[in-house]
């Protein structure tokens, strides 16, 4: 299965990648740092993803797309804040919401859309 995950540098999605990848899937990462070989380059400011590092250099022909990107939901080890405050669930909620539109739109454009 060819596989494209946002939020793969998380707890979940890290764990994730390892499981895929053992379990001999292709996973590719769509990530907001400058893309590397295999990966997708997701720039939220600008709402615009560039596929251009992935095989083929589009998002078609993924099996499956897994979004498990956004504004961290838990503290660092390091750092244990206080309650989440206004702004902060205004993150999470928009940060999620904002690359579920993109993925969502960019998706539906395809020939090829995933199963």
């Amino acid at each position: 299965m060819r596989v494209l995950l946002a939020g793969s540098s998380g707890l979940i999605g890290s764990a994730l990648v390892r499981r895929l990848r053992t379990d001999g899937h292709e996973v590719h990462r769509l990530v907001r740092h400058e893309p590397g070989p295999g990966e997708a380059r997701l720039d939220l400011a600008a709402r615009t993803i560039d596929p251009g590092g992935l095989p083929g250099g589009s998002l078609d022909g993924f099996d499956a797309v897994f979004n498990l990107a956004g504004e961290p939901l838990t503290p660092s080890r390091w750092y244990q804040p206080p309650r989440w405050s206004a702004a902060k669930r205004e993150r999470i909620r928009s940060s999620r919401v904002t690359l579920t539109e993109l993925l969502a739109t960019a998706l539906a454009a395809l020939e090829e859309r995933p199963a």
